[in-house]
């Protein structure tokens, strides 16, 4: 059977960033990030971080009303797993590198001062992934009834900028396909006299080769039906 990937969104309130003192403080905060790690094209899910991956944060401030406050003269301070990432007058954007050692998730928090009712803090709890692969095999029920089909390669969440620089290795039925041309697919030509019902095993294994411990593998059984 196919791998298939199970990607658990973020909350609501994370992704808008809603304090809970909003309504006291006559203040809207919400930070926004985004990871830069890889995901298909098309791929309309939140693309998550991985341990070693940067990110990039962005706080605003709205009062009640709707006016966005500008933060370019106002304090500023990021933290990490409630440590001090970085501090400021105007530091409404960071990058940071996400921890070797991360788990699976990582608790970012911004704090403005300076606003006329007190500090206005967010804090979001960010889930970090792993690289993945997929096998993505266009067929009702993985069975195909012409003598050639076709797979593709689908990675997810590698540190990096694309498809390319991703090392993918195939297996057909346990045995090494020479890809090099288009390592990014895997066309298989299939005798017209195999028997019906016949499965076709397909394995994929892919490596960063920027990244010795960044691989993963995905596996997918074809059947063969006249």
């Amino acid at each position: 059977m196919p791998k298939v990937l199970l990607i658990f969104g973020v909350a609501l309130a994370a992704a808008i960033g809603l304090t809970a003192g909003a309504q006291e403080t006559n203040y809207w905060i919400w930070v926004d990030w985004r990871a830069d790690t890889y995901a298909p094209s098309g791929y309309a899910g939140k693309v998550l971080p991985v341990a070693g991956s940067f990110m990039e944060a962005t706080v605003f401030v709205t009062e009640t009303t709707g006016q966005l406050v500008d933060l370019s003269k106002l304090p500023i301070y990021w933290y990490l797993n409630d440590r001090l990432l970085e501090g400021g007058n105007g530091k409404q954007k960071i990058v940071f590198l996400v921890p070797e050692d991360a788990s699976r998730n990582l608790k970012l928090r911004a704090r403005v001062g300076g606003l006329k009712n007190g500090d206005a803090i967010q804090t979001l709890r960010l889930p970090v992934a792993a690289p993945d692969i997929v096998i993505d095999a266009p067929y009702p029920s993985n069975r195909f009834g012409t003598t050639a089909a076709e797979v593709w390669a689908r990675p997810f969440f590698f540190k990096i900028a694309r498809l390319g620089d991703l090392g993918l290795t195939w297996r057909v039925n346990g045995e090494l396909v020479q890809n090099a041309e288009h390592p990014e697919s895997l066309r298989m030509e299939i005798d017209p006299n195999t028997p019906d019902g016949t499965a076709v095993d397909i394995s994929l294994a892919a490596q960063n080769p920027r990244g010795l411990f960044e691989s993963a593998q995905s596996a997918a059984r074809l059947i063969f039906q006249k």
